[in-house]
C-alpha cells in the first residue's frame, strides 16, 4: 500500500519523467527498504510490488512497454541504468538481518537458530548458506582465466573468505547474494532472442549511464532502448 501511495504520488507531480525515476530511486525505494527488513513480507509480495514499478518506469523513462526487467536493473549488460530492483533490495536487507541474528554477541541469540521468514520461493537463511559456500569455494579454486585473457593477465585484489574481519565477511556475503541475483537475470537473458542478443556481442563495450547523463539527455536518447 506504502508503495501504491507513492507511486501515485509521484506519477501525479508535474515533474518530468526523468526526475520521477530520481525520486523513485532515492525517495521510495529507501523508504521502503526499513519495512521489508522489519516485517516478515513474502518474496511473491515484493515482485507484485517491482512489476507494478517497473510499469511506471517504463511509462517515465519513454520506454515501449515490452522492455524487459532485466534492461532496467541489470549490471552486467552492455547498457546499465542507474537503477535498482525491488527485489534484489530486498533479498539483500533480509540476508543482512539474517547475518546480524546469526552473528549476534548475544549468544542465546546466536545459538537460537533463528530463520527469517520470507515466503515458501525464496528464505534468507538458504541464500545466506548458499552464498557463504560459493565464497569458500572461491577460496580453494583460486584465481582462474576469465573469457580470452590468458591466467595471470590481469591481477585483481579480491578479498578472500579466510582473511576476512566479520564486518568483511558480512559484506562480502550481501555482494555475492547480489551477484547471485545478476546471474538469474542473465539467465534469463539468454532465453530471449531480441532483447538478450546482447549476450552475444563479444566485440561491444559496456556502458553505464549515469545520473547526470540521464538527467540533462534529451528524451528521445532515453527512448532509444
Amino acid at each position: 500500500q506504502q508503495i501504491r501511495e507513492g507511486l501515485e504520488a509521484i506519477e501525479n507531480s508535474e515533474l518530468p519523467g526523468r526526475y520521477k525515476v530520481w525520486c523513485y530511486q532515492y525517495g521510495l525505494l529507501p523508504r521502503a527498504v526499513w519495512p521489508m527488513t522489519m516485517y516478515n513480507i513474502p518474496l511473491t509480495v515484493v515482485e507484485e510490488a517491482e512489476r507494478m514499478i517497473s510499469r511506471h518506469l517504463r511509462k517515465w523513462l519513454g520506454v515501449p512497454p515490452g522492455l524487459t526487467n532485466i534492461a532496467l536493473y541489470s549490471k552486467t549488460a552492455k547498457l546499465q541504468l542507474p537503477l535498482t530492483s525491488m527485489e534484489e533490495e530486498y533479498k539483500v536487507t533480509k540476508a543482512r538481518a539474517q547475518l546480524m541474528l546469526q552473528e549476534s554477541r548475544d549468544v542465546l541469540v546466536s545459538q537460537a537458530g533463528i530463520r527469517l521468514r520470507s515466503g515458501r520461493k525464496w528464505q534468507a537463511a538458504d541464500a545466506v548458506s548458499i552464498a557463504e559456500s560459493r565464497l569458500k569455494h572461491r577460496d580453494i579454486v583460486g584465481v582462474v582465466a576469465q573469457g580470452r585473457r590468458g591466467f595471470g593477465a590481469v591481477r585483481e585484489e579480491t578479498q578472500r573468505w579466510g582473511n576476512a574481519s566479520p564486518r568483511e565477511r558480512r559484506e562480502m556475503i550481501q555482494k555475492e547474494v547480489r551477484q547471485q541475483e545478476e546471474e538469474i537475470r542473465r539467465s534469463r537473458a539468454v532465453g530471449q532472442g531480441v532483447q538478450g542478443a546482447w549476450i552475444r556481442w563479444e566485440g561491444a563495450r559496456d556502458r553505464r549511464v549515469m545520473w547526470k547523463e540521464l538527467m540533462y539527455s534529451e528524451p528521445s536518447k532515453t527512448r532509444f532502448l
